[in-house]
């Protein structure tokens, strides 16, 4: 064989090799987001918060859900859930879910001025309904009348939460939430 001819094809074999390492190495950002996992996603995360209003920090612990919720289309890989627990002063703890913000035609969560139900699930135990309402200027937030069954359960329980909500967009939906260790209410002292 010729030399000229094993160069021609060796080097047409490494442009080929290269190009699709390249393309690879440009696909792999596009992947769709639910395939990260993000730290809030583990366990309880703890800072302090402004209040919506005062701007005042506050101690809360933060958690991300494992899934999106369908719609809104455009952004289904981004619309995660979150948990929060607030330690305002000389209130109790406040427990919000909120959604990610939406686009203006798509007001969050459906919940009317007067209240609306949501059902909880600890460790694939029975749910456990709760009465919540929406929170003030945040169309994609609700708090919980009373949080402090939801807290005492999420100090006792780690592997999941589960909670059944009525999103305007979504209908019937669901947030799946995980933390390697149980709520730590210490950490949520001033």
């Amino acid at each position: 064989m010729n030399k000229t001819f094993l160069a021609q094809i060796f080097g047409c074999s490494l442009f080929r090799f290269t190009a699709l390492v390249v393309g690879l190495l440009f696909a792999l950002p596009v992947l769709p987001q639910r395939m990260q996992q993000f730290p809030t996603q583990q366990s309880w995360g703890y800072a302090a918060q402004p209040d919506i209003s005062s701007g005042d920090l506050q101690p809360e612990a933060t958690l991300m859900s494992r899934n999106t919720l369908p719609k809104p289309v455009k952004t289904q890989d981004t619309n995660y859930g979150y948990l929060s627990i607030r330690n305002a002063p000389g209130k109790p703890l406040e427990v919000r879910l909120s959604v990610e913000s939406r686009q203006p035609a798509y007001k969050g969560l459906n919940c009317q001025p007067a209240g609306c139900d949501i059902s909880v699930a600890f460790d694939g135990k029975r749910a456990v309904t709760f009465r919540a309402r929406p929170a003030k200027g945040w169309p994609e937030a609700i708090v919980l009348d009373s949080s402090s069954d939801f807290v005492e359960a999420a100090t006792k329980n780690s592997a999941s939460i589960e909670v059944q909500f009525q999103d305007l967009e979504n209908g019937s939906s669901r947030y799946i939430f995980g933390s390697s260790t149980p709520l730590a209410l210490a950490k949520l002292k001033k």
